[in-house]
């Protein structure tokens, strides 16, 4: 099997091509002029313009009525040879994003009125007072994003945002995060490896501060890619230091395009959590799935998503007190469509759905909530 990239195969044949059709190109000018635009389709097809490279080869076909041979060729350029483009932001921008929305359970509360914890022969009930109540409010958020790649193959990105719950100040939320990613190529996989920082205050009062280093890998079909991931998180809190830990994870993901621009992921993970302080219930480990559709309709693109985590702690979550592991499962849901402006300008509208199992009744929870939003892109 040939080693060589699909451009220089292309290119080689494109040369052969023109020595043995130099004849029939001086008897049939089309012919001649739909050889040069071969070049045009084959550039645009390895730049990942698949639907303007398929649009020039159908105007040469029906308008210069090339050759067989030069047909064929077309038909396998488009067909073996175009890249895809998946959804990705430009290297170098300045985004600004404003949403409002409403949330029925900004605080992650229950309905009970009251929880039962202990053991059968020993039960221990609760009563619960209305701060463990689901609360909803509306919220505003604006997040600002700039992001530059230097000459030297890194890619520079900072993060700032801040989200202004009406009615329930307690979880008002600013955040900011920076990171780096820089491209590699270990034995000819492409690969990146980016680190990370962010801080977050709730309520005006450091919360939490999390560094982080990711690595990331893509296989196989350029069309239908895996892309490999291990990312590891240092997560410090500025007050409950019990919820210290460190995050292990390894996922893969699956790119899967289908018809025209459509993209289906498919992913799946494993977690570790390593507490480092007396968290109740100690390491946590368990897995993640995720699936998502992005799809154009109308004059815009829709797309769902849904996803689930689920993990069990190493020990009994309260000794004396609950006398078991502790096991939760949080699935999330969103549906969104975005729809383009003039520019680099876009609206969006996302409902969303929580819900957190867990046979620790006081974390067990649901949420929805819609979110609109607009957002500008500058380059």
């Amino acid at each position: 099997m040939s080693t060589q990239q699909p451009h220089l195969r292309f290119g080689a044949l494109l040369v052969a091509m023109g020595l043995l059709m130099g004849s029939e190109a001086k008897a049939n000018p089309d012919a001649a002029y739909a050889e040069e635009l071969v070049d045009i389709v084959l550039q645009h097809c390895q730049a990942g313009d698949a639907e303007l490279a398929k649009a020039i080869r159908q105007a040469i076909l029906q308008q210069l009525q090339p050759p067989p041979e030069i047909q064929a060729l077309l038909d396998q350029i488009v067909q073996n040879g175009c890249k895809p483009r998946l959804v990705q932001s430009p290297k170098n921008y300045t985004e600004l994003a404003l949403t409002m929305g409403y949330d029925d359970n900004v605080n992650q509360g229950i309905n009970a009125n009251t929880i039962t914890l202990g053991t059968v022969l020993k039960p221990i009930t609760l009563l619960l007072d209305s701060d463990y109540k689901p609360a909803s409010a509306m919220h505003t958020a604006a997040t600002a994003t700039y992001q530059r790649s230097t000459g030297n193959g890194w890619v520079l990105r900072a993060d700032v945002g801040h989200k202004q719950i009406h009615n329930y100040s307690p979880l008002n939320t600013t955040g900011m995060s920076l990171t780096a990613r820089y491209a590699l190529k270990p034995m000819g996989i492409d690969s990146a490896v980016q680190f990370g920082w962010s801080q977050s205050w709730l309520s005006s009062s450091p919360y939490r501060r999390t560094p982080s280093l990711d690595w990331q890998s893509t296989l196989g079909n350029p069309r239908q890619p895996w892309v490999l991931q291990a990312q590891m998180q240092q997560i410090d809190h500025s007050t409950d230091t019990t919820q210290d830990a460190r995050i292990h994870s390894l996922g893969a993901t699956r790119y899967i395009r289908w018809g025209q621009q459509g993209i289906t992921t498919l992913g799946a993970g494993l977690l570790y959590d390593q507490s480092h302080q007396q968290r109740a219930g100690g390491h946590r480990q368990g897995q993640s799935w995720q699936v998502a559709v992005q799809h154009p309709w109308g004059k815009g693109q829709f797309q769902a998503q849904w996803s689930q985590v689920r993990w069990t702690t190493a020990n009994d979550f309260s000794p004396g007190l609950v006398d078991h592991r502790r096991e939760n499962q949080t699935t999330q849901l969103s549906l969104a469509y975005h729809l383009r402006l003039e520019g680099r300008s876009r609206v969006f509208m996302e409902l969303q759905h929580k819900n957190a199992k867990d046979n620790i009744p006081l974390y067990a929870h649901t949420s929805n909530g819609l979110v609109a939003g607009w957002i500008q892109q500058w380059q």
